[in-house]
Formats: C-alpha cells, sequence, structure tokens
C-alpha cells in the first residue's frame, strides 16, 4: 500500500522550506508509484476481458462470473481505481500549492535580503543628507 504524505503545518516556520520539499519529493513519487499502480490495473482489465471473449461458453460464464465479482464489489478494481484518482488528484493539488507557497516564500526571502543590503547605504545616504543640510544652514559638522 503507497502511503500519502501529510502537508507540513505553517507553524514550523523554521525549516518550513526543507518540509515543503521533502513534501513535494514524496508526493511526487507516491503519485508516480498510484498511476503506475492504476495503468497495470488498466492492463489487467484489458487482458481479462480479451480472456473473457476468447473463453468457451462453459468457462466464458465462469470468468465473467468471477469477473463481475471483482470489478462490481464496493471494494472492487473499479473502486480503487476511482480512490486512486481521487488522491492523485488530490496531492496534484497540494503540489500545486506547496510549489506555489515555496515561490512566494522564496520571493519574500530575496526581497527581505535585498532590504538588509540596501539598509546600510539609505542610512548612509540619510547621513549625507543631513550634512548637506547642515552646511545649508552655515553650519559645518564633523562627526
Amino acid at each position: 500500500m503507497v502511503e500519502v504524505p501529510v502537508l507540513p503545518s505553517d507553524d514550523q516556520e523554521q525549516g518550513l522550506t526543507a518540509a515543503y520539499g521533502n513534501y513535494l519529493k514524496s508526493a511526487k513519487s507516491t503519485v508516480a508509484q498510484i498511476k503506475r499502480a492504476v495503468e497495470q490495473l488498466k492492463e489487467q482489465d484489458e487482458q481479462w476481458t480479451d480472456l473473457l471473449l476468447w473463453s468457451e461458453d462453459t468457462k466464458y460464464e465462469e470468468e465473467q462470473a468471477l469477473y463481475d465479482e471483482v470489478v462490481e464489489n464496493p471494494e472492487g478494481m473499479f473502486r480503487v481505481m476511482e480512490k486512486a484518482d481521487e488522491a492523485v488528484l488530490q496531492l496534484e493539488t497540494n503540489i500545486r500549492e506547496v510549489e506555489r507557497l515555496m515561490k512566494n516564500n522564496r520571493r519574500i526571502n530575496e526581497s527581505n535580503e535585498t532590504r538588509n543590503v540596501e539598509q546600510p547605504f539609505m542610512m548612509m545616504k540619510e547621513e549625507s543628507q543631513e550634512k548637506d543640510s547642515t552646511k545649508q544652514n552655515g553650519v559645518i559638522v564633523y562627526n
């Protein structure tokens, strides 16, 4: 059975980017596994259907009854494929959301880094403007 990854919570602010990265890796792997499993089920269904077409009359009824039981059972093949499709859809939605959050997080971090670099230059510019303004008033101030 495939274990579906759980989204990291926002209250894990420390290491959130790493948690998101781990989630994405796990979720994408899980999606690939589920899709492969569904494809295998579809292939087996096609093979079984072909077998039914080519079976003798006496075997046909027996095989058809077995096939119907597997397919129409509430936990049968089609229900399993339906659940798998729902899980893939949910995981792909979560993946897009986490990728969006990571992109926003990256923008915020880049913005903060830019602000931290610009801040000393802004302070120097303000100090320079203060010196210029004192010169305009006729007073020279040396620090």
